[in-house]
């Protein structure tokens, strides 16, 4: 009677060229996370929400490469 309605499938992005995108923005969150930390004194955890960043900014571009999912934006990050 009444048929199921499915809801539109996204076409277009690639789990390969969005996991390193994804990554630099983990990155770039947990650096200003430790400014953050930083300013309420919190020196322990602001350096490692540094150390933190700094893995996933290492990670991010050979992750990219390794997945064949490098990209013009991901080369300006």
């Amino acid at each position: 009677m009444f048929q199921r309605r499915r809801p539109p499938r996204i076409t277009g992005l690639s789990l390969n060229k969005l996991l390193p995108n994804i990554l630099t923005m983990l990155a770039l969150c947990a650096g200003l996370t430790s400014i953050r930390f930083g300013l309420h004194g919190k020196w322990e955890a602001g350096v490692l929400s540094i150390l933190l960043a700094g893995v996933l900014d290492g990670l991010d571009g050979r992750i990219a490469r390794l997945l064949h999912g490098t990209s013009k934006f991901g080369a300006e990050l």
